[in-house]
């Protein structure tokens, strides 16, 4: 038995390459020799352990690809509940939440910034696997607060977060802070985006957020010290005009070089909010006119009318060189419809608006309506005494005779009795009918 068991135990040993313990076994004692072979027995059973394991692996292994098709398989029948994408070579697989992961690890990497095909070559997932899920964060996103990794832009393969919006903020509020202005265009071209999403992001976001401290006018933004200083040259500047100046084709002003984008909206509101200068800014025409010197024509014409009682428009004209600036002020006070300021003369438009209805306008002239009550009583006592009336004596030369024509409209006393004669010679005429 004994000896059986041996050459079983040398066999073993033999297949094994282990020469040495076989040589130690012959002289081992009997106890020790069944000891041994207990620990050979075990041996033997583990390997056949083993390589019965080898074998079922070998028979059952898979390929990657089968992996993944029956992971898709088993989602199909619902025993896998989460959602998951195929990387683009085929071999991988990852959930919805660790892409998710993925893609916002990519994008702050990038400091909020990135190209959508980038993100292909960091995540391996196809374009339009990222896209339907950055569209699906950027609606999640309008109801949850996510810090710098909010989506708020996402158009022509690009993904911009709020984090890089804020650091747009806080480029172009330090540049203000030095230079006191910018133009939106600079930040266009600075950072590669278009206009109307720049001009979006900074009056509605990075302006009343205060991560620029300015101000937004024309395209431009400001500092409110550079708008300070800016009001007080032009307040200097125009507080010594004396005359109607049409803005930008002074001399003076391209020497002082003014900005031409603000100048406009400070002008105003140091003329009609702040008070700050008297005078009046034809938009339409680019003029300003100062209070003086259109007080100083007032008063040249009120002489005029005061002594004659009559005032021709040729010599409103000689005074006043901005005629044309005055009709869009007519518009403004929304006392005359748009078609009759139209059908005026620049001068009857100056008076209406100096003087309103104190005057009789006339086709070349205005005049005062004391001329015509005074060539309304002259009538009235001539008609009462039955004596003639030399009209031409009583109106000033200087109207033509279109101008009288209208002028004895405006006089009721010869009005109403025009139109009594005329009803009364109506009258003979229908009782002559009815005789014959």
């Amino acid at each position: 038995f004994i000896k059986k068991k041996i050459r079983k135990i040398k066999t073993f040993l033999n297949e094994n390459k282990k020469k040495k313990r076989m040589e130690d076994i012959e002289n081992l004692n009997l106890d020790d020799l069944f000891e041994e072979f207990d620990l050979i027995q075990e041996e033997i059973e583990k390997e056949k352990e083993e390589k019965n394991e080898e074998e079922t692996e070998q028979q059952i292994k898979l390929t990657e690809q089968n992996i993944v098709e029956m992971i898709y398989f088993l989602k199909s029948k619902g025993l896998i509940n989460k959602q998951v994408y195929t990387t683009q070579d085929g071999i991988s697989i990852v959930t919805k939440e660790k892409l998710i992961e993925e893609l916002y690890e990519a994008i702050e990497q990038r400091e909020g910034r990135i190209q959508i095909h980038d993100l292909e070559d960091i995540v391996n997932v196809d374009r339009s696997t990222i896209e339907e899920l950055l569209k699906r964060e950027q609606k999640k996103q309008l109801k949850e607060v996510l810090g710098s990794r909010k989506i708020v832009y996402f158009k022509k393969g690009e993904i911009i977060t709020e984090e890089y919006i804020n650091n747009i903020g806080i480029d172009v509020n330090r540049w203000i802070q030095n230079y006191g202005i910018i133009d939106m265009a600079t930040i266009t071209e600075r950072y590669s985006l278009p206009l109307p999403y720049v001009e979006n992001i900074v009056e509605n976001y990075l302006v009343p957020q205060q991560w620029i401290e300015g101000k937004v006018l024309r395209d431009q933004i400001y500092t409110n010290l550079f708008l300070r200083r800016e009001k007080k040259r032009i307040e200097m500047f125009l507080k010594g005009i004396t005359e109607p100046l049409v803005l930008f084709h002074d001399e003076a002003m391209k020497t002082i070089e003014f900005n031409e984008q603000l100048f406009p909206t400070l002008l105003q509101e140091l003329i009609y909010k702040d008070k700050r200068i008297k005078g009046d800014y034809i938009k339409k025409h680019n003029v300003f006119i100062p209070y003086h010197y259109e007080n100083t024509v007032k008063d040249r014409i009120k002489e005029m009318i005061e002594n004659n009682l009559v005032v021709e428009y040729s010599s409103i004209r000689q005074l006043r060189s901005y005629l044309s600036s005055v009709k869009p002020l007519l518009l403004k006070s929304n006392q005359y419809k748009r078609k009759d300021i139209n059908s005026m003369s620049e001068s009857e438009a100056f008076l209406r608006r100096s003087y309103g209805d104190e005057l009789i306008y006339l086709s070349d002239a205005a005049c005062t309506t004391l001329l015509c009550s005074q060539v309304d009583e002259a009538v009235k006592n001539a008609l009462e005494q039955d004596t003639p009336l030399e009209l031409f004596n009583m109106i000033p030369a200087q109207l033509q005779s279109s101008d009288i024509q209208i002028l004895m409209k405006q006089c009721h006393t010869l009005h109403d009795y025009f139109n009594m004669n005329t009803s009364s010679d109506d009258n003979e005429e229908e009782e002559e009918e009815e005789e014959e």
